[in-house]
């Protein structure tokens, strides 16, 4: 009994101590084009700030804890980053992670016929109209809030991968980065919003032909290329899995397909490893 009685009094006057918050990041050591998923275990009401290497970072909450995504750039310096949070407490939490090379394999490209054909002057007025083009995206607007609380999807029914990320198409007098990933897409096909936002851009472009571009919030937009048809107007909120457009092959693609490219923070990442941040896994063709 005395013993019984010595620790319970020991429980009693022994102060309880708060378990630290814990920084999860996956992938552990994410390649130069990857995002990573930042996940903290407390609520987000409790984080007076995140930073990355002293930049200040948006979150959201994620389920009963906290998330954020990070765009690692395809050109990003290789080498170690340190994450740190603040809770409201006072408590600081850090933590790091290694960005590592990718390679880069190169492959021939050619101009097709209907963008005025192979030749070195096509070849460098591609790359020139796709530098306008991109300026144009660089200058759309995304909003402050996540706009989202349910994983992304994929953008098409049963999502085959065609073409990878990464790569740098040569034509000889123009190289071109393979800045998305191509899913096997008849014309016609519906493409699916890959979650819950406002469409910034429908518009189509002479490279990227018909796109449809998706802000869901804090940096994350998904975008949709080459399409037959855009369904939906600029300024439209648009629900996860809604039809956007339908795929095609307009602008610069020499059979039908959807080109997705997603940017976070302005930094085009690689699709399919986003998506196996969310759990989906995709087969190649």
């Amino acid at each position: 009994m005395r013993t019984l009685l010595q620790a319970l009094l020991l429980l009693i006057t022994t102060p309880l101590v708060a378990l630290a918050a814990t920084i999860t990041i996956h992938p552990v050591t994410p390649l130069q084009g990857e995002a990573i998923l930042v996940q903290i275990d407390v609520p987000m009401n409790t984080i007076a700030s995140l930073t990355r290497d002293g930049v200040t970072l948006p979150y959201f909450s994620y389920g009963t804890s906290t998330g954020a995504l990070i765009g690692i750039d395809i050109h990003a310096k290789v080498g170690t980053s340190t994450l740190r949070t603040v809770l409201t407490t006072g408590e600081t939490i850090e933590t790091s992670f290694a960005v590592a090379k990718r390679q880069q394999p190169i492959e021939t490209f050619t101009v097709p016929t209907k963008l005025g054909g192979n030749s070195a002057h096509n070849q460098k007025k591609v790359v020139s109209t796709l530098a306008k083009e991109n300026s144009q995206l660089a200058n759309l607007i995304t909003s402050t809030t996540t706009l989202w609380s349910e994983p992304f999807i994929a953008p098409v029914a049963n999502p085959v991968i065609t073409d990878v990320y990464g790569y740098i198409r040569d034509s000889g007098a123009a190289t071109i980065t393979h800045k998305g990933a191509d899913f096997h897409a008849d014309i016609g096909t519906p493409v699916l919003a890959m979650n819950r936002g406002v469409v910034r851009l429908s518009k189509k472009f002479t490279v990227y032909g018909n796109t449809v571009i998706i802000d869901h919030g804090n940096g994350v937009m998904t975008l949709y290329m080459h399409l037959s048809k855009r369904l939906l107007k600029e300024g439209a909120l648009v629900e996860r899995s809604e039809t956007i457009g339908l795929s095609g092959m307009t602008g610069y693609a020499e059979h039908p397909h959807l080109h997705l490219s997603i940017r976070i923070d302005g930094h085009s990442i690689d699709p399919v490893e986003f998506l196996k941040l969310f759990g989906i896994t995709l087969p190649n063709k």
